[in-house]
């Protein structure tokens, strides 16, 4: 599989990863303004442009295809509408599956018992989300069986990376299970949330899917 960084500056694909980085730090900027096209777009442009990458140089339409779901889940995300937010919380639902599946492709089940902290960190996955499923079930609202159903599958595709040799899906799925309970946090008690928390929010989001894409595509 063609390596990004061996290729030469000009070369689409550090272009797009570039574009990426650029988005996605304007997107962290305006992650606490109102809802705006700028703010819609720079969001959703950080991770499609991931799954551009992905698909330049040839990944798994498994790793495309999840990215261009998360992207449509940020679409939604972003925007002031009750309904257009439960919507989102159920695509980044497909988007946790689809990652879940891509994993399993290089998952050995062996890796478990020969490396027992793996098994610690998927025991410890639950005791994450639990208290952010508890402020759910309390006060969400009408996004209660939304915001249960993505913090119940997001430790899903952590649960299959941890059966890799790839460190980075580790721990990019890791920080897609913190930013998680940091979105959960966003419809119950913390809804006048602080802005260091969604930025923070933000780039452990970023981060995790950055991860995850130069993982799948070999890069580190």
């Amino acid at each position: 599989m063609p390596r990004i960084f061996e290729y030469s500056v000009d070369s689409p694909q550090l272009g797009t990863l570039v574009l990426s980085f650029a988005a996605a730090f304007l997107s962290g900027f305006l992650a606490s303004a109102p809802p705006s096209a700028r703010r819609t777009g720079a969001r959703v442009l950080s991770v499609a442009l991931l799954a551009v990458l992905s698909q330049i140089v040839g990944g798994p339409l498994l790793l495309t295809g999840a990215l261009l779901v998360f992207a449509a889940g940020d679409a939604l995300l972003a925007q002031d509408d009750d309904r257009a937010s439960q919507l989102g919380l159920a695509v980044f639902f497909a988007g946790y599956l689809g990652y879940a599946v891509l994993f399993l492709r290089g998952a050995e089940a062996g890796l478990y018992l020969a490396q027992p902290w793996r098994i610690v960190i998927a025991l410890l996955l639950p005791l994450a989300v639990w208290p952010a499923m508890r402020s759910a079930i309390a006060v969400a609202g009408p996004f209660r069986l939304p915001v249960m159903a993505s913090l119940a599958l997001s430790p899903v595709p952590t649960l299959v990376a941890l059966g890799t040799v790839l460190p980075g899906l580790i721990a990019g799925s890791i920080l897609l299970v913190t930013f998680a309970v940091f979105l959960a946090l966003r419809f119950g008690p913390a809804a006048g949330q602080p802005q260091w928390r969604t930025t923070v929010g933000w780039i452990i989001y970023y981060a995790g899917h950055l991860l995850i894409t130069l993982s799948a595509l070999a890069l580190l």
